[in-house]
């Protein structure tokens, strides 16, 4: 009963935000941030926390007012991601500008295929939607599943409107090595708590679980390892830029390499953050198991 009721409060919000006009859509998504915040204090609770041990250098009204934006930039990322059906493949490409595309072309072209890598940062939702068109190859993108059922469905489809394949969390292995063989391109969010047996490495002071995936299936399948970044502009749309993480010095497979790549990107990551905190998903336990 409860899933019945989730699900037609989704389908009217899903309806009633793709009527909206899109120049009322960031407004619209700060308020249901600001919402988000006040019914949900231990998420704020949980970013404040996490925001002090990441910059101990800061004052706490600075910290706090960071925290009011991450709400902001959640709530701004569901409307925009809910609107999104709206888009066309051109108004996409100019919305979320990719840059240097040929170079990004080139690197996929001569390795047949690639991992890619990112966190939940700017519209991680829009950033894969965009990537997919720019790039010629088949994107398969990694997703958790959503407990109602309706609901994933809903999200199934806005997230591969435009040919993304979607691979599910539980069959990763299997369906990320097939892709890489055909000579796809696959693509992790890594960013958050992993496991306790997952290699630690450190992220903002602190040796933490984190997932070993992108770094594993790119050094077994000698693939290029390559992280987005989304970063949300003043104009309201989006700046994606990427680098591919050097792995010239990480020709084996083995625990070492994996653990070593895995702190290359998420270090690049830290460094990406720290520049746009407001941007960051600061509202979960990503320092659940530390070492």
């Amino acid at each position: 009963m409860n899933f019945f009721f989730e699900s037609l409060g989704f389908e009217f919000l899903h309806f009633f935000i793709s009527c909206l006009p899109i120049q009322w859509i960031i407004p619209f998504g700060k308020s249901m941030g600001k919402l988000y915040c006040f019914f949900q204090p231990l998420r704020k609770k949980i970013a404040i926390e996490n925001l002090r041990n990441a910059f101990p250098e800061k004052e706490f009204s600075e910290i706090e007012f960071i925290a009011n934006q991450v709400f902001e930039n959640v709530g701004i990322t569901f409307i925009e991601f809910l609107w999104s059906n709206n888009f066309s493949r051109e108004q996409i490409m100019k919305f979320v500008q990719l840059e240097n595309v040929p170079a990004l072309q080139k690197i996929i072209s001569e390795n047949n295929g690639a991992v890619f890598v990112s966190g939940h940062f700017g519209n991680w939702e829009l950033m894969a939607l965009a990537i997919g068109i720019f790039i010629d190859k088949q994107l398969s993108i990694v997703v958790k599943k959503q407990r109602n059922e309706f609901v994933d469905k809903k999200i199934s489809l806005q997230r591969s409107m435009f040919g993304n394949k979607l691979i599910p969390m539980e069959n990763a292995i299997k369906e990320s090595l097939t892709e890489l063989n055909k000579g796809n391109v696959i693509a992790l969010l890594s960013d958050q708590s992993a496991p306790k047996e997952s290699v630690y490495v450190n992220f903002f002071g602190r040796n933490v679980a984190t997932f070993q995936g992108p770094a594993a299936f790119a050094l077994k399948m000698k693939k290029p390892l390559v992280i987005f970044y989304c970063i949300r502009t003043c104009e309201g749309n989006y700046d994606l830029s990427w680098e591919q993480i050097d792995s010239s010095d990480l020709q084996n497979y083995n625990e070492d390499n994996v653990k070593e790549l895995t702190q290359r990107h998420t270090k690049k990551l830290e460094e990406m953050i720290r520049k746009h905190p407001e941007q960051w998903l600061w509202t979960h336990r990503r320092w659940k198991n530390v070492q």
